[in-house]
């Protein structure tokens, strides 16, 4: 393999096209060089060129199209991007909600309901062994007549669900949260915690976004007035189309 100070050949063509790409000299849904030639323009080898363009690939920069070639990757700008802001605990007359610009959103398919284990972060929140069978209830969420655009799992104890509205497809009007305080006598608040990760090949695929693209996770804990966990929602969106912002406070000394 032909190296310049020690760096692989591929790993040189495939920075040469990140930077025609991010420096925006390569347009998104411009089409990349052939892999013929790229392999003349650097006098290698087609594996070595293949190998350049699966590492922009999986780093979301360019897709394939088959029998067409490869093209630079169409990715939100930032003044595209919905920015999350003023979450809060919110209500109207369908019940609570916690982000103000989804609140309309409906549910883009028929919500799965299961019972299963949660994955083991979920479980550690939820205070339960990572083996325990829970409630699982999946939405996925966007505007009316558009795409998906989060993922939305609850995760609930088996046996706070069971015999309840909680565990039907149907909770009837307000949810799973007015079923709890006005059916079971809850009083409920609620924490929110951001994190990542990398999706799986069927959260890529619903929302639409290459698997090498990270998702943001909105992670909230639902606690009852005696501390105990009643609920964890994990929503996945991709990064690509959303941030989230926050105001900083100036404390009092600052």
């Amino acid at each position: 393999m032909s190296e310049e100070f020690g760096r692989p050949l591929y790993l040189r063509i495939a920075d040469d096209l990140r930077q025609k790409i991010v420096g925006g000299e390569l347009a998104d849904g411009a089409r990349i060089d052939s892999e013929s030639r790229l392999v003349t323009q650097w006098s290698t080898t087609r594996s070595t060129v293949r190998q350049a363009l699966e590492v922009v690939r999986s780093e979301g920069l360019i897709e394939k199209q088959m029998g067409r070639g490869a093209f630079v990757r169409r990715r939100p700008t930032a003044d595209s991007r919905r920015i999350l802001r003023n979450r809060g605990v919110h209500r109207d007359e369908r019940g609570y909600y916690f982000d103000p610009a989804a609140a309309d959103w409906v549910a883009l398919a028929p919500p799965v309901l299961s019972r299963g284990t949660a994955p083991r972060d979920i479980a550690d929140m939820l205070g339960v062994p990572a083996d325990t069978q829970v409630v699982i209830r999946d939405r996925r969420m966007g505007p009316a007549g558009g795409q998906i655009l989060h993922i939305s799992t609850s995760y609930l104890p088996a046996d706070l669900a069971a015999g309840t509205p909680l565990e039907a497809i149907n909770t009837g009007p307000g949810g799973i949260y007015d079923r709890m305080e006005q059916d079971m006598g809850l009083r409920l608040s609620w924490v929110d915690y951001y994190a990542a990760r990398m999706p799986t090949a069927d959260e890529a695929s619903i929302l639409g976004v290459p698997i090498s693209v990270p998702l943001l996770r909105i992670i909230r804990v639902t606690d009852d007035e005696s501390g105990r966990v009643v609920e964890v929602n994990d929503t996945r969106m991709s990064s690509e189309k959303f941030m989230v912002a926050r105001p900083l406070v100036r404390a009092a000394e600052a």
